[in-house]
């Protein structure tokens, strides 16, 4: 596995292992008062941040499993897992890695459904959150997939760039 991927999972297994101890804590001694709030708003949030993850990871999926050139991010603060290099991968391969992404966000918004309690704060603020990404990702990357599925031009900048190296 590549080494900036290896940090990267790293980074999330630990994420998602605080995400694990703030539900924990959450369920067995919310205190009253504003601690319990803040405590339930940073179960919420975290799941939140893990249904973006699972987001991330299948589109990293659906680019290796297609045989896109992609690169993960240089830094764990990175707030995008990887770069897409659209200048040296198809248009299927394009496809392939948005439909992971999708893959990942339902996934998430699957397992949220399932296991959020609705009747708490901090599952009412998950819920929120992860329907929230399920939004942007219809808003933000949905046209654009459907634009290059359709024979349109690769999107350039943002999370799209080339580098030497790629995975």
């Amino acid at each position: 596995m590549n080494p900036r991927a290896q940090r990267l999972l790293v980074r999330d297994l630990l994420i998602t292992l605080l995400c694990a101890c703030l539900w924990w804590l959450e369920s067995r001694a919310v205190p009253a008062g504003p601690a319990g709030a803040v405590l339930s708003v940073l179960a919420g949030l975290s799941t939140g941040l893990l249904g973006f993850l699972v987001h991330e990871w299948g589109h990293a999926l659906g680019s290796k499993l297609s045989g896109a050139t992609f690169y993960y991010a240089d830094h764990l603060a990175s707030p995008f897992l990887f770069f897409f290099d659209t200048s040296a991968s198809s248009k299927r391969q394009f496809v392939a890695m948005s439909m992971g992404g999708y893959a990942g966000s339902a996934l998430a918004l699957a397992a949220s459904l399932a296991f959020l309690p609705r009747v708490t704060l901090a599952g009412q603020v998950g819920l929120a959150i992860v329907g929230l990404g399920i939004v942007a990702t219809l808003v933000a990357e949905v046209p654009t997939t459907v634009r290059v599925a359709r024979g349109g031009p690769m999107p350039g900048g943002y999370v799209y760039r080339s580098e030497e190296g790629g995975e």
